[in-house]
């Protein structure tokens, strides 16, 4: 008698009430917690990632601006200081230059990214005096990206005329 005692008592055990296979599970309550927890902590981390992106695409932009104001430039410094106020195409005056994504010097327009205008302004005046120099010359170089012609990166350089 005694063992048949025994075996009903495992046979309840095999079965639990209701409230016992709750109290392991998450509520209702809790998942949807834990999901808006973690949709606004991956919600933190997507704007910091676009945020970021936009700076490296700036960054990336001024290095190539930096390329492209220094390769004109010294393009105008080895050309005749006298061919650098004619009007292009012969002179700088007004010439349109093209530029790759890493401020390469193309031939045309069809691959470019940059668009660079060159202008040149001579007899000029150095910063904070009012008299012009025949022996002087101002280039002003305006790039834009050549799919957006609004937002524009300006320099401005004085360049001497060495004699040559």
């Amino acid at each position: 008698m005694m063992a048949k005692v025994l075996m009903t008592k495992s046979k309840f055990q095999l079965y639990r009430t209701a409230s016992e296979n709750c109290s392991a599970a998450f509520s209702l309550v809790e998942t949807v917690l834990a999901i808006g927890v973690v949709s606004f902590a991956l919600l933190a981390v997507l704007g910091v990632m676009s945020t970021g992106s936009s700076s490296l695409r700036r960054a990336v932009d001024s290095t190539v601006y930096s390329q492209i104001v220094q390769s004109v430039l010294a393009s105008a410094k080895q050309s005749d200081f006298s061919g650098l106020t004619n009007s292009a195409p012969v002179g700088w005056n007004g010439r349109l230059l093209y530029f790759d994504d890493r401020g390469v010097m193309l031939d045309g327009a069809s691959n470019a990214l940059y668009r660079a205008t060159v202008s040149i302004l001579s007899p000029a005046a150095l910063p904070g005096t009012s008299s012009n120099y025949s022996d002087l010359a101002q280039i002003s170089v305006r790039i834009t990206k050549t799919a957006n012609t609004n937002d524009a990166y300006k320099v401005s350089a004085i360049v001497a005329n060495n004699g040559q």
